[in-house]
């Protein structure tokens, strides 16, 4: 029985590193394709422009943007911190995501690129 459950145990950590590296690679990816001003991606930071063009490049979101969407991805960019400070960063996107898929941020340590 303790094997079915390591067996299980092991199956479900693979299954989230893979997801992680495939998020993580989509991401990279997304982020190479979005025009923006140098410092936003030398530093790594989003502006609320950049944040939603991740979130529909990744599949998150869909056109076009409908004003009740709008709101709530306000409402999202002031909880992460984007008001507050005027950019979200790209690894702290990354592990909202995570989060939000109920993938441990322990797990996401050891990213292969």
């Amino acid at each position: 029985m303790a094997t079915k459950m390591s067996e299980k145990s092991k199956m479900a950590k693979n299954s989230a590193k893979y997801y992680i590296n495939k998020l993580t690679k989509d991401m990279i990816k997304a982020w190479q394709s979005i025009p923006m001003e140098e410092h936003n991606s030398q530093n790594e930071t989003m502006n609320m422009e950049i944040f939603v063009k991740m979130l529909t490049k990744l599949g998150f979101k869909q056109e076009p943007n409908l004003p009740k969407e709008h709101k709530l991805l306000l409402k999202l960019w002031r909880y992460m911190g984007g008001r507050s400070i005027g950019h979200l960063t790209l690894n702290n996107f990354r592990q909202y995501l995570f989060a939000v898929q109920n993938i441990s941020i322990e797990m996401s340590s050891g990213i292969e690129k």
